[in-house]
């Protein structure tokens, strides 16, 4: 991490390669931007989110050498300085889930250039199950500890979002946006 710059809506992170953005929506929803360059490209229409102006939202920001933390009355979202891994805590400091990396890779589909997004979750240690996902036809219910590849397939439907059997909701989206 080579920058840290808080805003009136969040933090916006300046990596050695890259950029993240936290967007502080709500107590307890808080979105992540990811850019592989140094800047976010223009806003566009979000198909999933059609919310586009959220309430402003009071969250505090404390640092240390290691980390970035940004906290609202029901979440604390914990950025390590070392590799910009985000880790999602309660306010008892308990841990809700961690997203170790994320990758954006250039690559060509269709003549496109475009991006391939992958990112690693860790859960180890947790015994929480993950559902959704879609529908595919490799017979898993429970994703925890399967790697998926969402994608649309012939019959298999890429949807983006998981529940957790500890009532949480992750929506993982990834707008790849043409390379320049």
């Amino acid at each position: 991490m080579v920058a840290v710059q808080a805003q009136a809506a969040g933090v916006i992170f300046t990596m050695k390669s890259g950029a993240l953005r936290l967007q502080v929506c709500s107590d307890s929803i808080v979105r992540v931007i990811y850019s592989p360059t140094s800047s976010f490209p223009p806003s566009r229409r979000d198909p999933v989110v059609i919310k586009t102006n959220w309430p402003a939202t009071k969250f505090t920001m404390q640092a240390n050498d290691d980390e970035v933390t940004v906290t609202t009355s029901q979440l604390k979202v914990v950025v390590t300085r070392k590799d910009g891994a985000i880790t999602y805590r309660d306010l008892g400091g308990q841990q809700l889930v961690q997203e170790a990396t994320r990758k954006l890779t250039p690559v060509k589909v269709n003549g496109e250039d475009t991006y391939r997004a992958e990112s690693f979750v860790n859960i180890y240690g947790s015994r929480e199950a993950f559902y959704g996902l879609g529908q595919h036809q490799a017979g898993v219910w429970n994703y925890r500890g399967e790697s998926v590849d969402i994608s649309q397939d012939n019959t298999n439907i890429a949807v983006p979002f998981l529940v957790s059997s500890n009532v949480r909701d992750f929506l993982e989206q990834r707008f790849s946006q043409p390379l320049q």
